[in-house]
């Protein structure tokens, strides 16, 4: 009876588990019309409107031309990176492996059903649909697996983690491709003053089936890059804007964000508010009432703020929720719906309470998808390892390694890029670069092969193999045409 009872629980679950898989795309049709209902709406801190003391500023009537002030940017591209930084950083990290971990245990009775891996099989030449349609299939069982593993099609290469950065590096690029461009296609794009990612506006002349498959799209994108996060995959080639960030780890934004964001916005619409009589003074100014309606930008013009806004009047006792409407509108409303897909998407993954129990901060996000994008050769060159060590390398051997260095020290950045790609699947190091590198960058040097031979890389374990080349010219040709390949295979 006992074992009757275990077998029809096994088929019970097993079950489950298929209804799971074909209920896969409808749920995600569910959750973005959940959020085309219900879009976006940012989250603000409980001060913010509040009055504040100082001076007053102008308020102009021209429309508003986004500004990001250095500071800003500094904070999200170039963090200071302390070890006791790096330390919390990975207990946080560790903290939200640990608890979807925790969550896959208590909410699927049987276990042995669900993968431990994550398998997606790619074909190089088709990375982004084949990408999307797995990520579009897959169940949140198989998001939830502990391990990730890619085999790109007709490629020998087995994944000890390379082949997983690479494939989180190229569909990340892919992502981003003509992220500059005001009429691109990406599903992220880059602010022309800010140099961060968004989700990108839709055009406003696209057709709704175009629109659907947008949110969609956008969906899988925040799957994505929760994966990314979660494998440690470093995903984005450039940082997500830490706003982004913030929204995604459910964290209310501050007076201060707005500020660092945009200061000539803050300046000139937000501060001058704040200040005592600041209402009646811009008032004057305008020479009319100040109404609830926002504040033009080059994307979009001038609309009320709630129903009415046009005729509801800015008092001393509304303002602090005049202020949070403005603020929410140049924020976001030109995204609210691709946002909302995106969150969920992301949470997918990686639930919104495990992130907030985690207490990762936007910085701490930002800086585990796009990981540390500077290559100082110093730092390189002290955390490599060397196979073998001086007494064991004969001179020769040495030579080459020397020869390496220097041809290093030749290449540009981009080229620098490829060669570090090469050996570990990624272009971007982790936070702490060189350093926290695991296992360290490795150069070995293998006397038995022909100098003919190209150099080989092994991304499992960050190594490049090199022959016993003739010459530093040699050794750079032949590197630069390995660092140009893109299969993997197990020679």
């Amino acid at each position: 009876f006992v074992v009757q009872l275990w077998l029809f629980r096994l088929a019970y679950a097993a079950a489950g588990l298929r209804r799971l898989r074909l209920s896969v795309r409808r749920t995600i049709e569910d959750k973005c019309r959940e959020a085309l209902q219900q879009p976006f709406q940012v989250q603000f801190d409980q001060d913010f409107g509040r009055p504040q003391d100082g001076e007053l500023d102008i308020f102009p009537a021209t429309p508003a031309k986004r500004q990001f002030s250095n500071a800003f940017l500094q904070t999200a591209c170039e963090p200071e990176l302390s070890p006791s930084y790096l330390e919390m950083l990975e207990e946080r990290h560790a903290t939200v492996i640990v608890l979807r971990q925790s969550s896959r245990e208590e909410n699927f009775d049987v276990l042995d059903l669900l993968p431990d891996t994550l398998q997606l099989s790619i074909r190089h030449e088709h990375l982004f649909e084949d990408s999307w349609n797995a990520l579009l299939e897959a169940p949140i069982v198989d998001l939830l697996a502990p391990s990730l593993a890619i085999q790109y099609a007709g490629e020998e290469g087995v994944d000890g983690g390379g082949l997983s950065r690479d494939w989180f590096n190229t569909l990340g690029q892919v992502l981003v491709e003509d992220a500059d461009d005001d009429n691109g296609m990406s599903l992220l794009a880059i602010g022309k003053s800010s140099l961060m990612l968004i989700p990108r506006p839709q055009a406003a002349d696209s057709a709704a089936a175009s629109d659907s498959h947008r949110r969609r799209d956008m969906l899988l994108a925040g799957r994505f890059l929760a994966l990314g996060l979660v494998h440690c995959g470093r995903p984005l080639p450039q940082p997500l804007s830490p706003l982004i960030c913030r929204y995604i780890l459910g964290l209310p934004v501050e007076m201060k964000d707005v500020d660092l964001l945009d200061p000539v916005f803050f300046k000139q619409r937000v501060a001058p508010l704040l200040k005592k009589g600041g209402l009646a003074k811009m008032e004057t100014e305008l020479g009319e009432p100040l109404t609830f309606v926002s504040a033009p930008t080059q994307l979009k013009p001038a609309e009320e703020l709630e129903p009415g806004g046009a005729s509801t009047l800015v008092t001393e006792q509304n303002l602090p929720r005049y202020l949070r409407l403005l603020c929410d509108a140049y924020l976001c409303s030109e995204i609210r719906c691709e946002i909302q897909c995106l969150l969920k998407g992301f949470w997918d993954v990686v639930s919104l309470e495990m992130l907030r129990a985690s207490g990762l901060t936007a910085d701490d996000l930002s800086l585990l998808l796009s990981g540390t994008r500077g290559l100082d050769m110093v730092s390189w060159r002290m955390h490599t390892q060397v196979e073998g060590n001086d007494a064991s390398l004969s001179e020769e051997e040495k030579e080459v390694v020397a020869w390496f260095w220097q041809v290093m020290n030749t290449l540009d950045e981009e080229a620098r890029r490829d060669v570090v790609r090469f050996a570990t699947g990624s272009g971007r190091l982790p936070p702490g670069g060189f350093a926290k590198l695991n296992p360290p960058f490795t150069l070995a040097v293998i006397s038995a092969r022909s100098s003919e031979h190209l150099p080989q890389a092994r991304t499992c374990v960050h190594r490049i193999d090199l022959c016993r080349y003739s010459s530093a010219e040699q050794l750079r040709m032949k590197l630069l045409k390995s660092i140009s390949t893109r299969s993997f295979g197990l020679s």
